[in-house]
């Protein structure tokens, strides 16, 4: 059997929304946290949050996506890591490495249509 290594997920983008950085080869990379909310047993609210990076077309998505939109994610489990300046310990984390971001709802209200009067 054939190892997948595929994610689907839909879930809020978190208060801090998405950024975009600048890798050292000079590669856009936009990164933001997924909230998902699931319901236990007993009623209760549990709240997951994601990290997620996107490098194919990320400008784009660092533009169209903002703080509390819903979005589908498409993408793979992956590993990020990076040298803590001050220690020098490079510390890792699984993440989302997303192939495709699609705002679902968004939180942005949509400008009023203009009169041609």
């Amino acid at each position: 059997m054939l190892p997948i290594n595929k994610v689907l997920l839909v879930g809020k983008v978190t208060d801090t929304g998405a950024k975009i950085l600048w890798t050292e080869r000079g590669a856009a990379q936009t990164s933001f946290t997924l909230q998902i909310d699931e319901m236990g047993r007993d009623g209760k609210v549990f709240k997951l949050f994601v990290p997620v990076v996107v490098y194919n077309k990320a400008e784009q998505v660092a533009e169209s996506v903002n703080a509390g939109d819903l979005v589908a994610i498409d993408g793979k489990l992956g590993w990020a890591s990076r040298v803590d300046k001050k220690t020098g310990e490079t510390i890792g984390k699984l993440t989302v490495l997303a192939w495709s971001v699609q705002v679902e709802r968004t939180t942005t209200p949509t400008p009023a249509p203009v009169s041609a009067n």
